[in-house]
C-alpha cells in the first residue's frame, strides 16, 4: 500500500508471505522493514520496504517460532 496525494491507500501491488496464514505485520519504526507473523506457519518472514514507492523485498531472513500472533516494536 501506498499513500495516493489525495490521502487514500491504494494498492500498488502484493508480494507473499512465503508461510500460510499471515495473521499480523508491522513496520519498523524506520519504515525500512516489515515483519509478517505467520500464525499457522510457526514462523516470522522479513522484507525490506522501498521507502520512496512502498514495494516490498523478501530479504531472505525467516524465524521459525511457533504461532506467532503479533507483532509490536519497543522503545
Amino acid at each position: 500500500m501506498a499513500l495516493a496525494p489525495d490521502g487514500r491507500a491504494r494498492l500498488i501491488g502484493e508480494v507473499s508471505t512465503l508461510a500460510d496464514y499471515p495473521r499480523s505485520m508491522g513496520l519498523t519504526p524506520d519504515g525500512r522493514f516489515l515483519v509478517s507473523c505467520n500464525q499457522l506457519g510457526d514462523s516470522l518472514t522479513l522484507f525490506r520496504r522501498d521507502r520512496a514507492t512502498g514495494a516490498l523485498r523478501f530479504t531472505g531472513d525467516y524465524l521459525p517460532i511457533g504461532s506467532p500472533t503479533v507483532i509490536a516494536f519497543l522503545g
